[in-house]
């Protein structure tokens, strides 16, 4: 990839990616940055881009609340911004650890899916966002009290 740094009107600077331009597409871009200010120092620019980042957060609850509930997990307990953040993130861990740990549905479902979905904390899901896939059983099993085997915890 190559790029190229223009001072824009605002005085910030731009890198842009050049890979690929046309000589006339290249000064075209160049010159459209110099006269442009950049998203930070143009309100209009910036409460576009505010909508457009909206609108993308908005998309990606709504279609993690529709897989939540055709998984029938149980709502989520915390603050609204909690909730909202903690959805995708459940729903994002449950899809790559099903991806990453191979098993058929109804046997991931009964070792992890059905079990994710009874973990009703937003907070302990923001927590663990960062849980490798293939970690994701063990430490549900650990939440909820249990074994990997599913036996009852004696601690």
């Amino acid at each position: 990839m190559t790029t190229q740094t223009v001072t824009r009107q605002c005085g910030c600077e731009t890198n842009f990616d050049t890979t690929g331009l046309a000589p006339f597409q290249l000064k075209d871009k160049q010159t459209f940055f110099e006269r442009t200010k950049c998203p930070r120092c143009d309100p209009k620019l910036k409460a576009k881009n505010d909508r457009e980042r909206a609108a993308f957060q908005a998309q990606a609850l709504a279609e993690a609340q529709e897989a939540e509930e055709r998984a029938g997990y149980e709502a989520l307990r915390g603050s609204p911004k909690q909730v909202s953040w903690a959805t995708k993130v459940r729903v994002q861990l449950i899809q790559a650890a099903f991806e990453a740990l191979g098993l058929e549905e109804t046997e991931f479902n009964t070792a992890v899916g059905d079990p994710a979905g009874r973990i009703d904390s937003a907070s302990w899901w923001i927590e663990h966002r960062e849980t490798a896939p293939e970690d994701l059983p063990a430490a549900i099993a650990e939440a909820l009290g249990t074994s990997a085997s599913g036996n009852e915890n004696p601690f």
